[in-house]
């Protein structure tokens, strides 16, 4: 833990001063304060981790200034302490009852000065603990959810789409084959007719085959991310007349968890989308690098752009929140930089076994060009 940060907010300054030497003495950081509102715009620049505060103070006194401390959400946890007078026990008392941690009695020993802190310090960091450790716990518990929906759906598009290319597609080859064959046996009409139904099944082989590979590439599972994405590039180029200026660093002959190989190929696939459908460009930079444990992917254009920070506030395009909650959901980070006329850049960092320096994998990312 860091230094703590203490804030002693007391009207007599001798005192005051008497309590910060004190204090420092320990080896805490003390901040100070002459009254309730002068406390408050100590805090508005500096958050403590326990407040010390008289309760008899000119302008906003004690009880005033616990009250506007207690008021703000982040500022709700923060211990405090009333120093009182003998003759303002029942004040004192009162901010107890209000939610305060403890008051301390003027005047009073150094040492009783700082059993009292160093209690409610070790106090405030052992709740700390176990609200983190909680609320990590019930992080996890909410992500999982998403996570196994996710790859619950691959798994059913991984199905889906082999379903689609063996069995159906090995059916209407079949067909065709067999009206190619009936169609050189019999003369005239009854031939056309059959030469019409082979276009027709030719068709629909094309359309299944195309249907299979949207739902998900056999050879991201077969042969992985790169060449997954090298494929879906050139696809997608010759789809939608946008080049793509491919970069990539570091994946070469590799392969990465399922999930992170997933995760990027989709992020890329819906960003080229959203490139194709909206940016008015012809090309798009795409940049692919593997640091360490971080593989890094960036999709960049300098098309017509957007305010992207009013798309991610209002969650407005479900493309950009699908891309983000992908991410989110394997401990990554997604950014999108974008405004009017300004392009787009979208920055994704996957983790795939542990953690890395942001100066290592950004030093990859000037390398990657």
């Amino acid at each position: 833990m860091d230094e703590p940060r203490i804030l002693v907010v007391e009207d007599h300054e001798p005192l005051r001063v008497a309590i910060q030497t004190i204090l420092e003495a320990e080896g805490w950081s003390v901040l100070s304060a002459g009254d309730g509102l002068e406390g408050l715009e100590v805090m508005s620049q500096v958050c403590p981790d326990l407040i010390l505060a008289d309760i008899m103070m000119p302008r906003m006194d004690g009880l005033a200034f616990y009250g506007a401390v207690r008021a703000r959400r982040e500022w709700m946890a923060i211990p405090f302490i009333f120093l009182t007078a003998k003759t303002s026990r029942e004040d004192a008392l009162k901010g107890i009852e209000l939610g305060a941690e403890d008051y301390i009695t003027k005047p009073f020993e150094p040492e009783e000065l700082v059993v009292a802190v160093r209690a409610r310090l070790k106090r405030a960091e052992a709740l700390r603990a176990v609200t983190e450790a909680e609320f990590d716990r019930l992080r996890q518990q909410i992500i999982a959810i998403p996570r196994q929906l996710l790859e619950a759906q691959e798994a059913e598009r991984r199905s889906i789409a082999r379903e689609l290319h063996d069995e159906i597609g090995q059916l209407l080859t079949g067909l065709r084959l067999i009206l190619e064959m009936a169609g050189r046996e019999l003369p005239g009409a009854r031939a056309d007719s059959l030469t019409q139904a082979q276009a027709l099944v030719g068709e629909l082989l094309a359309r299944v085959r195309e249907m299979s590979l949207q739902l998900r590439p056999p050879m991201l599972d077969d042969l992985g991310l790169l060449p997954a994405l090298m494929w879906h590039f050139e696809r997608s180029a010759a789809l939608t007349q946008v080049r793509v200026n491919y970069k990539h660093m570091g994946v070469e002959d590799r392969r990465f968890p399922q999930e992170v190989e997933t995760a990027a190929y989709r992020i890329a696939q819906e960003a080229l989308t959203n490139v194709a459908r909206h940016a008015q460009v012809i090309e798009v930079t795409v940049r692919l690098w593997a640091v360490q444990e971080m593989l890094g992917l960036e999709i960049e254009d300098r098309g017509v752009g957007f305010d992207a920070a009013s798309v991610l506030a209002t969650h407005s395009s479900s493309g950009i929140s699908g891309m983000r909650e992908r991410a989110f959901l394997l401990g990554g980070q997604f950014t999108v930089e974008s405004a009017p006329g300004k392009g787009t850049r979208i920055l994704v960092e996957l983790p795939f076994g542990g953690n890395t320096m942001r100066e290592q994998h950004e030093r990859a990312y000037s390398a990657c060009g």
